[in-house]
């Protein structure tokens, strides 16, 4: 059997690849962002900033004690002395890894349960038909900054009525709050 064959049925097979780990990194690379596509940035920051000086105003959101979050019920509740103050129904949008220092949308990670990611589909969509590649592209490297500016335009999209970043080891998780139960009054 020839060398190329071989080298054929081994790349076939997952075996061998003629990329090297850096050729493999470049597939992460973030897109570049074009002026249509720093003015989305934009518009989504003043859409989101006002949600969430909203939340702030209307809910208290910040006050509390504790905060939950819940991906089988979909839900965050923020809490005093053990009681639920406020509700929230929350979609997930992605998730900045600290360790590798990447973007992943919420509509390609597999372990987000799919209640919690019902509807951010949509925003792969936009990105498709506006070709923002930032929106479509599954994965790739970012920081806190880029995490907060794809939960914005998101927000903005998906008329979200504010935002939340959460932490955990070795990741930040952006959501967007699809509806707010206040339970303060009940």
């Amino acid at each position: 059997m020839s060398k190329i064959k071989i080298l054929i049925i081994l790349i076939s097979m997952g075996l061998f690849s003629c990329f090297s780990k850096k050729d493999l990194d470049n597939n992460l690379i973030k897109p570049e962002i074009n002026e249509s596509f720093k003015e989305l940035i934009e518009i989504s920051y003043d859409y989101l900033n006002a949600q969430q000086d909203s939340c702030k105003t209307i809910y208290d959101l910040g006050s509390y004690a504790r905060w939950d979050y819940n991906q089988e019920t979909g839900f965050i509740e923020f809490s005093d002395s053990g009681v639920v103050k406020i509700k929230i129904k929350y979609e997930e949008v992605g998730s900045i890894s600290t360790t590798s220092n990447t973007w992943l949308w919420a509509w390609n990670n597999e372990s987000l349960l799919p209640q919690v990611k019902s509807e951010i589909g949509k925003i792969k969509e936009f990105g498709i038909q506006n070709q923002y590649r930032q929106l479509f592209k599954p994965k790739w490297y970012g920081d806190e900054y880029d995490g907060w500016a794809m939960t914005a335009i998101a927000a903005k999209i998906m008329k979200a009525k504010g935002a939340y970043r959460i932490p955990t080891e070795n990741l930040y998780s952006f959501v967007i709050f699809k509806e707010i139960e206040d339970l303060r009054k009940k």
